[in-house]
């Protein structure tokens, strides 16, 4: 029955329900759904369980009321009516009972007002602000320009730009290959010796070997007119204990008569040290002198000052490696780091741009009695022959269209002008002259490689403090009756020295045999232009440079040139070195931290891909697990990088060599005639790593941390049938912890949804006596609960999915179906080969049973597989050499 009825005039009266009796009462019919609900009340309520149901509510609710407005300021919580402006500064503005509140909140925010940005970016602060934030690492001179363009990391020190932010790989790789690629390598510190010729080597040959090619010792870099590249290790302790890459240069006689020579040595700043120290210890082991005596005049003072003071406590600051000077026995150490500024031009273009932007200066001396720096060094008879020269190498430079003709290692001296007084209005793209014609080598070796002003300290002093200041060069510009014409500053005009050092680049090693062999980058992929100028013209010649068409990079930039090249990058690819072990750790700890932040469902298994070191190239365990298979007669200890040229060389012809199939089924062990050798070198040294260049045989892209390894006959067959065979797959590892983890996941996720709010820890600091009261009565409840055990999945852990690889009993290189013998330790896709190349070490042993698996006419082939993948591929194995 329905209990509403809808009158004529539309509206809706409620009906009557029940009975109506003989007094017009109405009678309630029983079994009604709308009984009274008192009627089935208890007739007394328990205070205690009422409350102790109720007290989760009651608490959210006294915490509700005592914080309205949530996380707002006291000023914020207010209506909108009694808010006041003065609110901010004045707390009388306020009601009584906010005031207590506000005055703490005003304590504890209270703090200095931050000045005007106009205030900040005047010059004087500004500069004051720029020393500040270098106190913790050092900056470029750079650091503005690229702060701008550029993502910048912090690494060895420096605040270094790590890539653009507005270009791609593929523009960057673009400009190193036809155009000119930028980059500022002025972190790279410098060494200067000085001393006898004969006693500089004799400290020296103890830190260098000839076995690794031609070291600085050489004839063809005594002279000064080549510069070159040598790997320098521990105090006679080749091939063991590398310590890192260094470029060095001489300077050149200044007579026949004088022996006193000069010798510049580059090294980067993650081996700065390390090399500094094992130079002293050198030099005092020849000269039977003690390193303590390595103290600069300021190290003196401040321990004259430390003795003094007898209240001050040790402090243990690392010495400032820009400030060292070392005497003894006539050869003199000393650090020239940040006091130069290196710039690196890499491309076709790059020769154009450095012609164009370094114009000789007119440093004919006039006037003899003159104070400028110029006009006294090129008093002398000898220097003045370099005035009429200096025009002479500049147009010698012009003639050439690309730095591949000029003489590879070529060093070059210049005296050039002010690069700012020759900005074009707008950037341009220089390029070369495709009308000229190859120039001939005229000039001779005396003529391009005078003595440099810039290897005198108080030149470069005096050429960085005579520099013009931007504005006032501007405001020279504006005084122009013409805008735009070239302003003439006359003696006033800065002449800057410079040393360039020519780059040969990549010279490719890999057999012409395009059938059998992957393709190769182009013949001078990487040559280029070093750029060396003193310290305080770093942006100025940056800017010119840039104006001129250089594209600018940073450390991804040189990682991907020489991952291109196919060269071996300092400290990445020099595992052996303490430098190479900080830097791979640290990779390690960036890459595991990311690992951690993704979800289980969003990032790899890599217990079930059967990888034992994700983020890390374990090479000694590799070296170790190889030594304990064979019976060598190598002893234990540190690896290292096998850099003999003559075995590297012979490693690279066994891989290279593919002899016709006689019948015979001979490796291509067995059928090199140098067998013997080959096997007595590999026993004796069998803790070294072999630098190889990999290349994917079909698709594919070798990524870091992948796994060489060993192909079985039956991957050769099926390679032989069909010649896009992809290789074989990898069976996925069984995972005993998987089945624990999704238990233990389960039950989390319900008891976040059963877990109650626990009374105990919210009541066990009441605020007020209404929570005394509730902490009381509830506390038989709580004591109850205590003594339940509680059920903590304390094994759960998203670590578990990581492999353990010490707790593993199976050795790492017999972990997978085929047998690992090294790792990719740098792997991208080459968009110069346009497929997937890198660089990987393997160890020695490994290599030999390859060769001794791999037919002697099939090619030299080994099996990669990246970390997150169970596919194998078949790439190309060549030596680094």
């Amino acid at each position: 029955m329905s209990q509403t009825e809808v009158t004529g005039s539309g509206t809706r009266k409620r009906k009557r329900t029940g009975s109506i009796d003989l007094n017009g009462k109405v009678k309630k019919e029983s079994g009604d759904k709308n009984d009274d609900l008192l009627s089935h009340a208890p007739e007394s309520v328990k205070i205690v369980d009422l409350v102790e149901n109720r007290a989760t509510e009651i608490i959210a609710l006294t915490n509700h009321v005592d914080k309205i407005g949530g996380t707002k300021l006291v000023s914020q919580r207010l209506p909108r009516h009694m808010r006041r402006r003065a609110l901010s500064h004045n707390i009388q503005r306020l009601p009584r009972r906010l005031r207590e509140v506000a005055a703490k909140e005003i304590e504890r925010t209270s703090s200095t007002k931050k000045p005007s940005r106009k205030h900040r970016r005047r010059p004087k602060n500004l500069m004051s602000e720029y020393q500040r934030r270098q106190r913790r690492v050092s900056w470029l001179e750079t650091h503005i320009w690229h702060a701008k363009r550029f993502h910048m990391v912090e690494k060895w020190g420096y605040r270094l730009p790590d890539h653009p932010n507005d270009k791609s790989m593929r523009a960057c790789h673009r400009a190193a290959d036809k155009y000119c690629l930028l980059q500022d390598v002025s972190y790279e510190g410098c060494i200067e010796i000085t001393g006898q010729e004969e006693k500089i080597r004799l400290c020296l040959s103890h830190l260098v070997s000839d076995q690794t090619g031609p070291t600085l010792l050489g004839k063809q870099y005594v002279k000064g007119s080549k510069w070159g590249e040598t790997v320098m290790f521990g105090l006679d302790q080749y091939p063991h204990h590398a310590i890192g890459r260094v470029s060095f240069l001489w300077r050149p006689p200044q007579s026949e008569d004088n022996t006193e020579r000069q010798l510049w040595l580059w090294c980067h700043t993650a081996s700065f040290e390390s090399i500094w120290q094992e130079l002293v210890q050198s030099v005092g082991l020849e000269f039977d002198v003690s390193s303590k005596s390595e103290q600069t005049s300021s190290q003196k003072d401040k321990e004259e000052t430390d003795e003094k003071s007898e209240n001050t406590a040790p402090t243990c600051e690392k010495p400032d490696l820009r400030d060292l000077h070392f005497d003894a026995g006539g050869i003199r150490l000393k650090s020239l780091k940040d006091g130069l500024c290196k710039f690196r031009l890499t491309g076709q273009t790059s020769h154009a741009i450095v012609a164009e932007v370094l114009q000789a200066s007119d440093v004919s001396v006039t006037d003899k009695t003159g104070s400028l720096w110029w006009q006294k060094f090129y008093t002398g008879e000898d220097n003045q022959k370099n005035c009429a020269e200096q025009k002479q190498v500049s147009d010698w430079l012009k003639k050439y269209q690309s730095a591949t003709e000029v003489p590879p290692s070529q060093v070059v001296v210049l005296t050039v002008r002010d690069p700012r007084l020759l900005l074009p209005p707008k950037k341009i793209k220089v390029m070369p002259k495709m009308e000229v014609g190859q120039a001939q080598s005229t000039l001779t070796d005396a003529v391009l490689v005078k003595t440099s002003p810039l290897w005198d300290e108080a030149v470069r002093q005096e050429v960085k403090s005579s520099k013009m200041a931007d504005h006032e060069l501007n405001k020279r510009r504006g005084e122009n009756l013409v805008p735009g014409m070239p302003v003439d500053l006359g003696l006033d005009e800065s002449r800057i020295p410079v040393l360039l050092l020519q780059r040969p680049g990549y010279r490719t090693t890999i057999s012409a045999s395009r059938q059998q062999q992957p393709k190769s980058v182009h013949q001078g992929f990487g040559c280029g232009w070093d750029v060396i100028v003193p310290q305080g013209w770093g942006t100025a010649f940056h800017i010119a440079f840039v104006f001129r068409g250089a594209r600018v990079g940073g450390l991804r930039e040189a990682s991907a040139v020489s991952r291109e090249a196919g060269t071996l990058q300092f400290p990445a690819d020099f595992p052996d070195t303490e430098a190479g072990r900080v830097y791979a750790a640290e990779q390690k700890d960036q890459l595991k931290k990311k690992y951690d932040r993704n979800p289980p469902a969003k990032r790899p298994n890599y217990v079930k891909m059967g990888v034992q070191n994700p983020f890390l190239c374990p090479w000694l365990q590799l070296v170790d697990e190889w030594q304990s298979t064979e019976a060598s007669q190598s002893p234990s200890g540190r690896i290292f990088v096998l850099r003999n040229l003559r075995m590297l060389k012979l490693l690279n012809e066994v891989m290279r060599m593919q002899q016709k199939d006689d019948g015979a089924n001979l490796s291509k062990l067995d059928a090199f005639p140098r067998k013997a050798e080959l096997e007595e070198f590999a026993l004796s040294n069998a803790r070294c790593l072999i630098p190889l260049r990999i290349t994917m045989h079909g698709k594919g892209v070798p990524l870091k941390f992948a796994h060489i390894c060993i192909p079985k006959a039956e991957d050769f067959e099926c390679l032989n049938k069909d010649s896009d065979s992809e290789g074989p797959c990898e069976p996925k590892h069984p995972d005993p912890e998987g089945v624990r983890r999704k238990k233990a996941k389960k039950q989390k996720k319900k008891s976040k949804k059963t877990t109650a709010t626990d009374l105990k820890s919210a009541l066990a600091k009441p605020s007020n006596p209404m929570e005394a009261a509730l902490a009381e009565m509830l506390a038989y409840g709580d004591e109850s609960k205590s003594n339940k055990p509680e059920k903590e999945n304390k094994d759960f852990s998203p670590i578990k999915e990581l492999p353990n690889a010490s707790s593993s009993v199976e050795k790492m290189i017999n972990s997978t179906k085929r047998q690992i013998i090294g790792f990719v330790n740098d792997g991208d896709f080459s968009l110069g080969q346009g497929q997937g190349h890198g660089k990987a070490f393997c160890s020695l042993l490994g290599l030999v049973k390859l060769m001794s698996d791999v037919p002697a006419g099939a090619p030299c082939l080994a099996l990669v597989r990246n970390t997150t993948s169970l596919q194998y591929r078949f790439v190309w194995l060549s030596v680094i050499i």
